[in-house]
């Protein structure tokens, strides 16, 4: 065996045990309440728990520990909240100031076809708050509210949203892609993070995944952060761009140094480009 087969079959073999350590991670999660779950694949609950509509509520704020949450636009005034789940006993929603989705303490299970519960929210189109969720397991999805602010803060779990006015979006395993956003935040341990038009304003500070822009249109000196993934923005309005990695290539097509809004983008390992 030559030592260049030997080089290849290390790296190889490396690449191997970190795909699948990250798919460990996302399929074992050790909670202090419910002890191991396994979830395989995306199989929601079609059980309705629970059904409750708030016709006076400022900010949509959703808590629960494991389960997907969906915000999807109504025709009403009101905001409904559809619960589902296999296990009815185990959740509730709990109160009426924000909307908190209470799992019960049971005992330790070790499940391999265990269905994700689910929250299911209809909210008035024109909503302008905050939609806030914040959890451990599942993912996110919320539709158009262009006027409305997104905070997400989840462990395992990906988020998407169609268009929104502010972001902060917290995720340890998991991808984020907003089509459109005004100003956003994110941080994100392992995922890409996908994202279509930017304005004015954004801070994105990633460990491990690739990040792609689509168009970048900011009024702020903004930032992006990489430790391990390309960075690639295909469009950009008149800003200076102060791109800089150690292992990979930068890339900037077209660079205006004497504009007042600068884009620093920084990698440890990837290439950056730009236009």
């Amino acid at each position: 065996m030559g030592r260049g087969f030997k080089i290849f079959l290390v790296i190889f073999l490396s690449i191997i045990a970190v795909a699948l350590s990250g798919i460990l991670a996302i399929l074992i999660i050790r909670s202090p309440k419910t002890g191991f779950v396994i979830s395989l694949g995306e199989s929601y609950s079609q059980e309705l728990v629970e059904e409750k509509t708030f016709e006076e509520l400022k900010d949509l704020n959703i808590n629960i520990r494991e389960a997907d949450v969906y915000v999807k636009k109504g025709s009403d005034n009101e905001i409904n909240v559809k619960l589902y789940s296999d296990n009815p006993e185990e959740y509730k929603i709990k109160n009426e100031k924000e909307i908190e989705i209470i799992l019960k303490d049971k005992k330790k299970t070790f499940n391999l076809f265990k269905k994700s519960p689910r929250v299911v929210v209809t909210v008035p189109s024109s909503y302008e708050n905050d939609i806030i969720v914040n959890g451990t397991v599942g993912d996110v999805k919320v539709e158009k509210f262009p006027y409305a602010n997104l905070y997400v803060d989840k462990s395992v779990g990906d988020v998407k949203a169609d268009s929104i006015n502010k972001a902060d979006i917290k995720i340890t395993v998991g991808d984020i892609k907003i089509t459109k956003v005004n100003e956003i935040k994110a941080k994100s341990s392992t995922g890409d993070i996908k994202l279509g038009t930017v304005n004015e304003y954004l801070n994105i500070d990633s460990t491990t995944g690739d990040i792609k822009i689509e168009k970048v249109n900011i009024s702020k000196t903004s930032k992006i952060n990489n430790n391990v993934g390309d960075i690639k923005i295909e469009r950009t309005n008149a800003i200076y761009i102060d791109g800089k990695t150690n292992v990979g290539d930068v890339k900037i097509n077209t660079n205006h140094r004497k504009s007042d809004v600068e884009l620093i983008i920084s990698n440890n390992i990837g290439d950056i480009k730009v236009g």
